[in-house]
Formats: C-alpha cells, sequence, structure tokens
C-alpha cells in the first residue's frame, strides 16, 4: 500500500530489521502510525526515530508535559496529519481533553504551568530556534 509516492510497510514486506522494530511499536501501542510505516523503508530511520522518541520519555517532563509540548508544536506547523495523530496519543497519555481542544485550536490554557510550556515550545517552533 501507498500513500502520496510512499509505501507503507507491514511486518511482511518491511526488511528484517524493520520488521521487528514495526512489531515492537504494535504490541506497545496497540497500532502502527503511518510515519513508522513509511520509515520502515529504511531500518536506520525507523531506529533513529524510535531512539528520539525514547530520549524525550527520558527528559523530566512528564507524559502529559511532552505530549503538551508536541501539540504545540504541531500547531505551530499546521500538521493536520500530526495533530491527529498526537491527539490520540495524548489520550492515551492520559491528557485531559479539554487541555487537547485548547491545544488543537491554538488556545491558551488554564493551567499555569502547561500554558508557559506550550508558549515556550509554540514560540521556538515559530522562531526555528532563534
Amino acid at each position: 500500500m501507498t500513500i502520496n509516492g510512499f509505501t507503507l510497510h507491514d511486518t511482511t514486506t518491511a526488511t528484517p530489521e524493520s520488521a521487528a522494530l514495526l512489531d515492537q511499536i504494535q504490541k506497545g501501542w496497540g497500532f502502527v502510525p503511518n510515519l513508522h510505516r513509511v520509515l520502515a523503508e529504511s531500518p536506520a530511520a525507523l531506529e533513529a526515530y524510535g531512539a528520539l522518541w525514547g530520549i524525550a520519555e527520558r527528559t523530566g517532563f512528564t507524559a502529559i508535559e511532552r505530549n503538551v509540548a508536541y501539540l504545540a508544536i504541531i500547531y505551530e506547523n499546521a500538521c493536520t496529519y500530526c495533530m491527529a495523530g498526537h491527539t490520540n496519543l495524548s489520550k492515551m497519555a492520559k491528557v485531559d481533553d479539554a487541555v487537547i481542544a485548547a491545544m488543537r485550536e491554538g488556545r491558551p490554557l488554564v493551567d499555569t504551568r502547561l500554558e508557559a510550556l506550550r508558549t515556550f515550545a509554540a514560540l521556538v517552533t515559530r522562531n526555528r530556534g532563534v
């Protein structure tokens, strides 16, 4: 199966290395996002993306805080595909529905700590790190 010219691999079409990684993703999340299926074209790319995700999980941020940052970045980049996927991941991480709705609409958050994080992530993204 392809989308926009990109092959969406599964464990039967990916290389053995990528298939093993896709299997781990399926077991961990209960599904395999299409981004991972595309990245499976290159085992190194799929592994690198997973490693980056793992590094983010080892920060001092909670799962809710990480998801607020992800959603702020996604909102700034206007990526509807990413917003849909990370909305589901945010729900899995127990992010409050009101927080998710505000993030999706670019509205300030009531929680001042989360709002500070949202604002920071949005500004860094908007200004491309400058």
